[in-house]
């Protein structure tokens, strides 16, 4: 919270400061924890099979999906560091159930984790294999499992180690609301994470980046109408997403805390990117109309009925 405060200039309570006669500035801070992986005693897998072949390339066959948040570099990049070897020569195979073992969902931000636990335990597997074997003629597989173990809730008490490890962050966020339009003006956000070490600190501010406006969308656009049971919103002439204008300045900060759970101490940090980002967002709105406002997202209407209010 000190580091985002500290990255969006904000040095106390700040109420609805008037920027002209028709815009309002607020200041909105939020925080949040995420359990990484499935939790609550579901068993949690990741395999992998490692492939070493006498050319000195390697091959990583999972079925962990990568939607475009990089977990595919992430296991190569975990494997080269286990086996000092040169990521460039490292391929990974994934998708093919006839190849690949099943490595669970890519949900609840833990593939880094999970999965990549696996990776390291069959490249350290593979390592010593190697290392007993001075030239190979044959490729080397290696299989490894490895399961990542909560505990279920007591449903008696409500307590419970449900989650083995957790990631935390904090958001600020500035905005500007129009007391003629009910416009918001998203003008500033900072984000500020622990998710352990990061493995990759280019793919890691990306996907940050990328949470930080699905958030905005959360609290200020994204709409979705039904009526009795039936859809209003039908396409996204009706359903505002972000758009490319909507983008503020961002600064996105780690602050690791290696965790003995992970991979060379990482945890998760996919749905942990928009977590606290999204109330801060809210805060921000309700600081510049000093109004409290209990749905999202918050539209123009609402903002408007809100200054009539005031």
């Amino acid at each position: 919270l000190k580091k985002a405060a500290e990255l969006i200039n904000w040095d106390g309570p700040f109420k609805g400061s008037k920027t002209d006669g028709q815009w309002f500035s607020g200041i909105g801070v939020a925080c949040g924890f995420y359990g990484i992986g499935y939790g609550n005693g579901i068993k949690d897998k990741g395999q992998v099979e490692l492939i070493y072949t006498p050319d000195h390339k390697l091959t990583i066959l999972t079925s962990a999906i990568d939607y475009g948040q990089g977990a595919h570099t992430v296991f190569a990049q975990i494997a080269a560091e286990t086996l000092g070897m040169n990521p460039n020569l490292i391929t990974v195979t994934t998708s093919d159930t006839r190849t690949t073992p099943d490595s669970g969902s890519t949900v609840a931000s833990r593939q880094t984790m999970v999965t990549g636990n696996a990776v390291n335990k069959a490249a350290l597997k593979l390592r010593d294999q190697l290392a007993n074997s001075k030239n190979i003629t044959e490729p080397v597989r290696v299989k490894t499992r490895f399961l990542f173990v909560s505990e279920a809730i007591d449903s008696n008490t409500g307590q419970g180690n449900v989650y083995r490890s957790f990631a935390t962050a904090a958001s600020a966020a500035r905005v500007d609301v129009s007391r003629k339009t009910g416009q918001v003006r998203l003008k500033h956000v900072a984000s500020v994470h622990d998710s352990g070490t990061i493995i990759n600190p280019i793919l890691a501010k990306s996907q940050v980046t990328g949470g930080i406006m699905m958030a905005a969308g959360m609290a200020l656009w994204e709409q979705y109408r039904t009526s009795n049971g039936l859809a209003k919103t039908c396409d996204f002439s009706d359903y505002r997403i972000p758009r490319s204008t909507d983008i503020p300045i961002m600064d996105i900060e780690f602050l690791p805390t290696p965790d003995p759970s992970g991979p060379f101490g990482a945890k998760g940090l996919g749905e942990p990117a928009m977590v606290a980002a999204g109330p801060a967002i809210l805060n921000a709105v309700c600081d510049a109309l000093d109004y409290d406002f209990s749905s999202v997202p918050v539209t123009r209407d609402m903002i408007l009925k809100a200054f009539r209010n005031r």
